[in-house]
């Protein structure tokens, strides 16, 4: 079978005559590729296969660098233009293929294919019922690769190493319905979760971990999930693998403490939990302090607005720091001292610039036409900021302004005010 896409492939071999659609059985794919895919969208078959419970494993195959391929015949395979052709592995996707689907994703290197890893870690727990394997092979157009037959997984390692083929492996599971096969499939996640740590990747540990937590009943296992998962959170914070960086160690100050009720002397948890602590202060502190600078620059701005919602912002950012976290922390009392201070001095800008309206509305009623002019020209930034906060109030200068201009000409005949 030939295909030009990544998602083909998973695609012919996910369709429905290759799975019983009334079995109950778990449903998995073992992909071997480079990842390569130029046309088609690979993570939408992904997530269709996630709606239909099948879980999918890859393996890369190749390197970054790029690898040539040999041709039939021998040489290497070129394009069109007669320049050789490299093979480049995209471990991006193939990570993003399998975590989609709660897989994982290895890479396959000299002596160590990666389907050893994947049947010990990822589906050597699955209680087993009956097995089915098929084999496509997917080639790009300028590909001319030709795999042997596999018959089973575990026979298939060290012997494709040819690049730009995709292998594609499906294998029927019986569900788990005892006790104590549930107890394994737990431990066994556990593990997972470990080997996905160890390999840096903390979003998909973190998921293994937070699924043993929250179905286990043995409370060691669960301790040390909860403990796990934490400092699971905490080092994708570090690695940049956590896009809300606070959310994430707010949760895992949480299961510190989650794991602390289950076992209080544990001393790597008070430890892991004083670090947690101490990166959310700082971490709270640092994005309070720049809200405040970015607040005072919109100020020289006018843009009163903005900056009053930075303000509010650095208040709620650091409540919690003051209330559960560190109460006396030396620099969080005088970020929001200064936060509430200019708070205060925004409203009185909107009150002093109402009551300034009323006194030029009051002058031009006694005839004091100086004061009421003086009043309507004055340029200051208060009046700006009350101005940008409250529209209402501009509308209603603005209109005074159009109302009295001739009040203007006449002590200011040189210099009218535009409305």
């Amino acid at each position: 079978m030939r295909a030009e896409r990544l998602g083909a492939a998973i695609d012919d071999v996910a369709a429905a005559d290759s799975f019983e659609k009334n079995s109950e059985a778990d449903k998995v794919i073992i992909l071997i590729t480079d990842g390569e895919d130029h046309v088609g969208d690979p993570l939408k078959m992904a997530q269709k296969l996630k709606t239909e419970n099948i879980r999918l494993y890859s393996i890369g195959v190749g390197t970054p660098e790029g690898e040539l391929i040999p041709a039939q015949g021998g040489g290497y395979v070129k394009d069109k233009q007669g320049r050789v052709v490299k093979s480049i592995i995209n471990e991006t996707l193939l990570e993003q293929l399998a975590r989609e689907t709660g897989g994982f994703y290895v890479r396959s290197a000299p002596g160590d294919f990666g389907l050893d890893r994947i049947y010990k870690l990822g589906i050597s727990g699955l209680q087993r019922d009956e097995q089915e394997t098929r084999l496509a092979k997917v080639y790009e157009e300028r590909f001319g690769w030709l795999a042997a037959t596999a018959l089973l997984f575990l026979m298939a390692e060290g012997l494709l190493r040819a690049p730009k083929a995709v292998l594609l492996l499906l294998l029927f599971w019986a569900p788990h319905v005892q006790a104590a096969e549930e107890k394994n499939s737990a431990v066994d996640n556990y593990n997972l979760g470990c080997e996905l740590y160890r390999a840096n990747d903390f979003q998909g540990s973190e998921k293994l971990f937070g699924d043993v937590a929250s179905r286990t009943d043995d409370e060691k296992l669960k301790f040390k999930a909860l403990y796990n998962r934490g400092t699971t959170l905490l080092a994708g914070t570090t690695s940049g693998q956590t896009t809300n960086r606070l959310e994430a160690v707010a949760e895992a100050i949480h299961l510190f403490e989650q794991s602390l009720e289950l076992n209080p002397n544990d001393l790597d948890s008070k430890q892991n939990l004083e670090r947690a602590l101490n990166i959310m202060v700082s971490g709270r502190i640092k994005q309070a302090t720049q809200l405040i600078n970015e607040a005072d620059s919109l100020l020289e701005q006018f843009q009163a607005k903005a900056a009053k919602e930075n303000y509010e912002t650095v208040k709620k950012t650091l409540d919690p720091v003051l209330e559960d976290f560190a109460p006396s922390h030396k620099e969080v009392q005088p970020l929001i001292d200064r936060a509430d201070g200019q708070l205060q001095m925004l409203e009185r800008a909107v009150e002093q610039t109402k009551e300034e309206i009323k006194n030029a509305k009051h002058a031009i009623d006694l005839f004091d036409y100086q004061a009421a002019a003086d009043v309507m020209l004055a340029d200051k930034p208060e009046r700006r900021w009350a101005f940008d906060l409250d529209p209402e109030l501009a509308q209603e200068f603005q209109q005074l302004i159009q109302n009295n201009q001739n009040v203007i000409n006449i002590v200011y005949p040189q210099n009218p005010l535009k409305p």
